[in-house]
C-alpha cells in the first residue's frame, strides 16, 4: 500500500503508450499483466451517516447542556430546538456526501486497506487475470480515492515473487505520480516487472498466446 493525491489523466496517447508496454512486456516474458486504475474502491456511505449521528448527538447534548445550564435564549420554542438539531445534523451528512475524501478520513486505516484489497481481489476476478495456462497473471490495482496500489500476481508468478519485489513495481508508480507523471511511473512499473519475470525465469516461449487484454482500464 503506498499514498499519492493526483487525479486520473491520461489521454489516448499516453494510453497507447502504456499499452505498447504491456506488450513488450508479454512477448519478452511468459507473464500477462493488467493495469486497472480505480476512481475509488468503496463509497463508504457508513461514513456518512456516522457524521450525521455524531452531529445530531453533540448537538442535542449542546442543547440540553444549555437549558440545564439556563444558557437557552429566552422565548425559543420546541420547534426551533428540533430545527437547529435537524440543521446540524444534515450539516453532518452533507459533508462527506459532498466530499469523498473526508468519507474515507472517517474511516479507520484498516478498514480502508481491507476495501481496498477486497476490491482489487474482485478486480482479479472480474478481468479474469486468474486466466491463463500457467497461472502467471498479474494485477496492478491503483485506487485514487484512498491513494492506494497494489500489485497482485496469480500463484504461478507469486510461487517464485514475493511482496518486497511488488513493492518495488508499486515504488515506481508512486515516484511518477509524484513527480506527476503518472504515465512514466506506470510504464517504469512495467519495466520492474519485466526485469522482476526474467530474474525469476519467465521467459518468454514460442507457443505463448496472447491471453488477457493488454490496454490500461480505467473505470
Amino acid at each position: 500500500m503506498n499514498r499519492f493525491t493526483q487525479k486520473i489523466r491520461l489521454n489516448e496517447q499516453q494510453q497507447e503508450a502504456i499499452r505498447t508496454e504491456v506488450q513488450h512486456l508479454e512477448r519478452e516474458t511468459s507473464g500477462e499483466l493488467v493495469i486497472y486504475l480505480a476512481r475509488r474502491s468503496d463509497n463508504y456511505s457508513d461514513a456518512i451517516w456516522y457524521l450525521g449521528t455524531l452531529f445530531a448527538i453533540l448537538s442535542t447534548a449542546s442543547v440540553g447542556a444549555m437549558s440545564y445550564l439556563w444558557m437557552l435564549p429566552a422565548g425559543l420554542s420546541q420547534f426551533d430546538i428540533s430545527l437547529f438539531v435537524l440543521s446540524i445534523t444534515l450539516t453532518g451528512v452533507l459533508i462527506p456526501f459532498l466530499f469523498p475524501r473526508i468519507r474515507v478520513a472517517l474511516m479507520h486505516k484498516n478498514n480502508v486497506l481491507q476495501r481496498v484489497i477486497t476490491k482489487a481481489h474482485d478486480v482479479f476476478l472480474q478481468e479474469e487475470v486468474f486466466q491463463t495456462s500457467e497461472r502467471i497473471g498479474i494485477l496492478i490495482y491503483i485506487s485514487f480515492l484512498e491513494h492506494q496500489v497494489h500489485v497482485m500476481g496469480d500463484k504461478g508468478i507469486n510461487s517464485k515473487l514475493t511482496q518486497e519485489d511488488w513493492n518495488e513495481v508499486v515504488a515506481h508508480i508512486i515516484a511518477g505520480i509524484k513527480s506527476k507523471d503518472l504515465e512514466g511511473g506506470i510504464i517504469q512499473a512495467i519495466k520492474q516487472c519485466k526485469s522482476l519475470l526474467l530474474a525469476k525465469g519467465f521467459t518468454a516461449t514460442q507457443s505463448q498466446i496472447n491471453e488477457l487484454r493488454d490496454g490500461i482500464i480505467i473505470e
